[in-house]
């Protein structure tokens, strides 16, 4: 196994992971230390926000691979 991306799609995949691991220890964080803890509506905001940017993430990495032509399946 190896544990360096030879590729840009893995580079982009591992620092997506990476990005994930950050919120998760954020809002960790944030709900350890905060007097009040993440109330539900604060982590709804959170999450779709978090997830809005990895969809734009992972769609902007989609349409790299197609305009640079390395999409496999052609």
């Amino acid at each position: 196994m190896k544990l360096i991306p030879e590729s840009d799609t893995g580079v982009a995949l591992a620092a997506g992971a990476f990005t994930l691991l950050l919120f998760l220890l954020g809002i960790a964080i944030v709900s350890a230390t905060s007097p009040t803890g993440v109330g539900r509506f604060e982590l709804v905001g959170f999450g779709v926000g978090f997830g809005l940017f990895i969809g734009i993430y992972f769609l902007s990495m989609s349409a790299d691979r197609l305009l640079k032509g390395d999409d496999k399946e052609q």
